[in-house]
């Protein structure tokens, strides 16, 4: 038993050697990327490698133009051509 788990930790650290390695090649491609899409494809492939949670699909908003229900105010009568009647 004592060699299988000798084995299986020499295993394990070879891989973690590997991913570092993979993860320092990535910092270097991060410090050379100049254009958005370089860094959309480092992205793209520490998604597909399980680094990074995929974006997905981003949640639907309010379309371009449009404010939130938050912005919306009360109209007064002043909005609708009127006047507006003094406080009592």
């Amino acid at each position: 038993m004592p060699g299988q788990d000798r084995r299986k930790i020499l295993t394990e650290l070879e891989k973690g050697r590997e991913e570092l390695t993979y993860l320092e090649s990535v910092v270097q491609e991060l410090s050379q990327a100049e254009a958005e899409q370089d860094f959309n494809d480092i992205r793209a492939e520490l998604e597909s490698g399980g680094y990074l949670k995929n974006r997905g699909k981003k949640q639907p908003g309010f379309p371009e133009g449009l404010r939130s229900p938050d912005s919306f105010r009360t109209a007064g009568a002043e909005d609708f051509g009127g006047t507006q009647q003094p406080a009592e």
